[in-house]
């Protein structure tokens, strides 16, 4: 009784490369979209990878505020304190905001990665997934922290970055003949 269909590959303990391959051929499929996808794609995911950095790292000062207080000196609950007395919040209250705002907008930056994959294999609803994200993205930053979230948390390079992950992901649909040239 035969396991596999094709003898071991002695090469494969010694390069990851082949299995690397067919990995990224069976997340991406076989054909290449044309070039303004694949721009689209790569420049949405790098707007992708910094929000979800930063959303982890942002999280991450929050849950450990004592660590980084007992290494580095920063009085991360005095920092947060002034911030709940400007936002209408107790202290306690604006950090579980905090914490939770974090991890959904990381969750919702994770699948908005994944989206991107539907995006490069040209899946037709991928526009309408992206924009019940953002939508909820939003809506959960409003409900956490009223419209100050919107007005002046985020910054104009946030701002710059969502504007063009949209554009580039509306142009795509909006002007068809763009993205069918190649």
């Amino acid at each position: 009784m035969k396991i596999f269909d094709q003898p071991f590959d002695e090469n494969f303990l010694q390069s990851p490369a082949p299995l690397l391959v067919r990995i990224r051929k069976l997340v991406f499929g076989e054909t290449k979209p044309n070039l303004f996808v694949r721009y689209t794609y790569y420049i949405n995911t790098c707007i992708g990878l910094i929000f979800l950095g930063w959303h982890l790292l942002g999280g991450a000062s929050v849950f450990f505020r004592s660590v980084i207080f007992n290494q580095k000196r920063i009085q991360v609950d005095q920092l947060i304190s002034e911030s709940s007395k400007q936002l209408g919040y107790t202290f306690e209250e604006l950090i579980w905001a905090l914490e939770v705002h974090h991890v959904v907008s990381s969750l919702i930056w994770i699948i908005i990665l994944l989206m991107m994959v539907f995006f490069w294999r040209r899946n037709q609803n991928t526009i309408f997934y992206m924009l019940f994200l953002f939508l909820f993205y939003f809506l959960q930053g409003i409900y956490f922290f009223g419209w100050n979230y919107i007005t002046k948390e985020m910054t104009s390079a946030d701002w710059f970055m969502l504007v063009l992950f949209g554009i580039l992901i509306v142009i795509d649909k909006i002007i068809p003949w763009v993205v069918e040239k190649d």
